[in-house]
């Protein structure tokens, strides 16, 4: 009976009662209502997931049979009556279909359940990618917003780095403007300084210090100080110096009044200072003749002995330069002021016309020479003079330098 019963267990059947196996070849499935009736079980509620149905083979003593009811006739003994027989067929019959219906109808629940439990998984997964898929959209909507409004931010920045590149542009050429017009005002009131009276120049400063808005009378007398230049400078001097120690500097009034005081003094100066220029611009014989007009001028024009030297450089021969290029290579320094230089050209200059005309150590008179009259009554002729003592050099320095 249990050989019968369990058709897939064929390590247990012994070849005493029929054994069922499967076919080779499945039969075409049953229907929901087909394999209710044939089984004797309910019907499922979800067939589509039943396989097809493969009737089992039944064996016995090496033989196959169809259906069990011959595999039972054929294993039952010869002296069993034949009505037994026929009961213990239908016995077995209904046996093995109310067994098989079971295994049938757990085995199609489980798939059911398994079916349930998968669609459940997959619709789970579906609402958890829906949602997740919500949030990332969501969050996407997010960050297009912001991007779009960080464009319109940017936008509204280059809109005002435009505008503020466009407002230095125009500050730039402003300030270039105005510092053309400071350059322009700073040599109108230098060449003010040089040609026109001081009333013009103190008119010209005080409408550029309005234009850069200096009012404070410290100021612009600092300005001023800025602006003058030479013998000027040199009469304001004691205000450069308050100016520099950060003292009071008093009124602008004052430092005006102050100022046209040393200006009639500088105007004399600067006639003296014209002269002299017209003086050496000329060409003289000798170094004496120029002697006797630059010494009547050069101590009335107020003028730095780097200047006055420097005019008196113009006059030497050219065997008085050379003789100074030759001290100067050798180490030795030119004098620093005016006086010392012009006494070291004429006595360079009186030695060389002595070596020229062979008459060293001895006073002798030219009659060839230029006319060599002073109007100095005290000024000694050097023209005469080759080698001097030193008494007579002494008094030549005090004749000659002033």
């Amino acid at each position: 009976m249990d050989d019968i019963l369990h058709t897939n267990v064929e390590s247990a059947h012994d070849g005493s009662t029929p054994r069922a196996s499967q076919r080779n070849s499945p039969e075409p499935a049953l229907g929901p209502q087909d394999s209710a009736s044939q089984v004797g079980g309910p019907a499922s509620p979800t067939p589509s997931l039943l396989p097809a149905y493969v009737p089992p083979i039944w064996e016995f003593d090496g033989h196959q049979f169809e259906h069990l009811e011959d595999a039972l006739r054929q294993s039952a003994p010869g002296e069993v009556p034949d009505h037994i027989r026929k009961w213990v067929i239908v016995a077995m019959k209904l046996t093995v279909s109310t067994e098989v219906a079971k295994v049938y109808n757990v085995l199609r629940n489980k798939m059911y359940e398994h079916k349930k439990a998968f669609e459940s998984l997959i619709q789970n997964n579906k609402s958890e990618h829906r949602l997740k898929e919500g949030m990332l959209q969501t969050e996407i909507g997010k960050l297009k917003d912001r991007i779009l409004a960080q464009d319109v931010h940017m936008t509204v920045l280059n809109n005002e780095l435009t505008g503020t590149q466009a407002a230095m542009l125009d500050t730039g050429k402003e300030m270039m403007e105005i510092k053309a017009a400071n350059i322009k005002l700073r040599h109108e009131l230098a060449s003010l300084k040089a040609s026109a009276a001081l009333e013009d120049w103190l008119q010209q400063l005080g409408i550029w210090m309005r234009w850069n808005e200096i009012n404070d009378d410290e100021h612009k007398i600092t300005t001023a100080l800025l602006h003058l230049e030479g013998g000027a400078f040199t009469y304001m001097s004691e205000y450069a110096t308050k100016a520099a120690a950060r003292q009071a500097l008093g009124t602008w009034e004052d430092f005006v009044n102050i100022l046209k005081v040393n200006y009639r003094t500088l105007d004399l100066d600067k006639d003296a200072q014209q002269h002299l220029k017209d003086i050496c611009s000329k060409t003289y014989p000798t170094m004496v003749s120029f002697t006797e007009q630059f010494q009547q001028w050069a101590t009335k024009t107020n003028l730095g002995h780097t200047a006055l030297i420097g005019y008196i450089a113009e006059h030497r021969s050219k065997d008085v330069r050379q003789a100074m290029v030759t001290r100067d290579s050798l180490g030795i320094s030119d004098p620093i002021t005016w006086p010392e230089y012009l006494d070291l050209c004429l006595q360079l200059g009186s030695k060389f016309r002595a070596d020229k005309a062979g008459q060293r150590g001895t006073v002798t008179t030219s009659s060839s020479s230029a006319p060599w009259a002073l109007k100095d009554p005290n000024a000694m002729v050097v023209d005469r003079v080759s080698t001097l003592t030193k008494e007579q050099e002494g008094w030549l320095e005090k004749k000659l330098c002033v």
